[in-house]
């Protein structure tokens, strides 16, 4: 019984890169993939499309604040636009909507439509990156079952539990999909794309095989105007993967000096490489900032102090253990589940690094003065949610398609696809009754 046992915790906390040679194959016709994924983009297209307008027409939470901000940007001077900007700083989303609205489309309309299209652009990055998973640890070309898993990480939200916190789900429990929220919802398909190419900047400097990109050339510069890109929608997804990316390295560099398994200087050459990358997108921020104390209320500018443990989070909850359980409870099972992927593997060990970064900013960080109760760190926090999410789905997929499967890895896998259909579950069941 305890050999079984030393057994099973050993093939746990074991980690092959690449557990598959051969030729890829496929198990479904690619026509009956494509007909699910093009089901899943429509889906996915279609909820988002509904939910927005309904809440842009009766002028609800974030959306409907939003929508009034987009439609009064001052285009005609460039005094007018910097008064705006300085207003509302995320321009991503605004301008967009305001260029369909110069072609004649009614206001709620572009917003619906920005939206929503946003929302399949991340299906789209969530589907690439379960796709790539497969293909690389499996060697099966899985596009059905990848755009299944990614339609379902497009709903996914914390268990619903209206009587746990009176404020309203998110403000407690938080969520990777805060739909009442255009700005997070935009740059969410933007972090998905920056996680996978992270991923693949730190995979060659260990000297591993790339999984989501074809070729390593140009990888730091993709990175740098990517990020660059999601600034514009939202810097916080920035905020969050930056530190990570940081801390990432630092156990990398204490990993590297006990195996020697890759040349030292691969990891301060990739650093000095990314420190570059990031300089367009410091400097937008910074301007941003600028902006925002000439032209617009001078207390808006990001000024960053640390809080008591928690404070901010306990303005919005009873209990932030519990918060993270609801919210969080597949992907930690996940983990402990699968501790040999998310300790060892750079995708598995950079997706945690990157959710507890985001918790740690949102727990000892605050803005300054009367805007801390706008809780602003919660969205690194739940940029944070986004990846580790997807690659715990990411990793459930892989491990459904094995064909090495015991009683107890059976289990395993209808345990944990249970529970995350329960929080696609309750990210619906919001998305339908619990307006913010």
């Amino acid at each position: 019984m305890s050999n079984g046992f030393i057994k099973i915790l050993k093939e746990k906390f074991s980690y092959s890169d690449n557990t598959k040679t051969g030729e890829l194959k496929s198990c479904l016709p690619s026509g009956l993939s494509y007909i699910v994924t093009s089901i899943c983009a429509a889906a996915v297209f279609i909820s988002h499309y509904i939910y927005c307008k309904d809440f842009c027409v009766k002028s609800l939470s974030d959306l409907g604040a939003h929508l009034t901000f987009a439609s009064e940007y001052d285009l005609t001077s460039g005094e007018g636009f910097l008064y705006s900007w300085a207003r509302v700083p995320h321009l991503g989303w605004h301008m967009l909507v305001r260029f369909f609205a110069f072609l004649h489309m009614p206001i709620e309309e572009a917003a619906s439509l920005v939206y929503s299209l946003l929302a399949l652009f991340a299906f789209i990055a969530s589907t690439y990156l379960i796709y790539r998973m497969i293909k690389h640890y499996l060697l099966k070309d899985e596009l059905l079952i990848s755009s299944l898993f990614a339609g379902i990480s497009c709903f996914v939200g914390p268990l619903a539990m209206p009587w746990f916190t009176p404020m309203g789900i998110y403000h407690g429990q938080y969520s990777p999909n805060p739909f009442h929220n255009p700005t997070h919802m935009a740059v969410k398909g933007f972090g998905i794309i920056l996680i996978m190419l992270g991923v693949d900047i730190f995979r060659k400097v260990k000297c591993e095989k790339l999984i989501f990109s074809g070729s390593d050339k140009n990888l730091y510069l993709r990175f740098g105007i990517l990020l660059f890109i999601s600034s514009i929608f939202k810097p916080t997804f920035m905020y969050m993967l930056l530190p990570a990316g940081f801390v990432f390295m630092l156990t990398e560099l204490f990993i590297l000096l006990k195996t020697k398994s890759y040349p030292l200087k691969n990891i301060f050459s990739s650093l000095i490489k990314l420190i570059i990358s990031v300089i367009p997108s410091i400097a937008l921020m910074m301007i941003e900032n600028v902006v925002i104390a000439k032209y617009g209320d001078p207390t808006a500018v990001t000024v960053l102090s640390f809080s008591k443990p928690f404070e901010v989070w306990h303005l919005y909850t009873l209990s932030v253990p519990n918060s993270i359980l609801l919210a969080m409870l597949f992907p930690i099972v996940m983990c402990i589940l699968n501790p040999g992927f998310f300790l060892k593997s750079t995708e598995g060990r950079l997706s945690v690094i990157s959710y507890f970064v985001g918790v740690f900013e949102f727990s000892f960080l605050k803005d300054a003065g009367y805007q801390m109760i706008s809780a602003n760190f919660a969205w690194c926090m739940m940029s944070g949610m986004v990846v580790l999410y997807i690659f715990t789905i990411a990793k459930l997929a892989i491990e459904t398609l094995r064909e090495d499967r015991s009683i107890w890895h059976t289990i395993n896998i209808c345990s944990c696809t249970f529970l995350l259909f329960l929080h696609g579950f309750s990210g619906i069941t919001f998305m339908l009754e619990r307006p913010m």
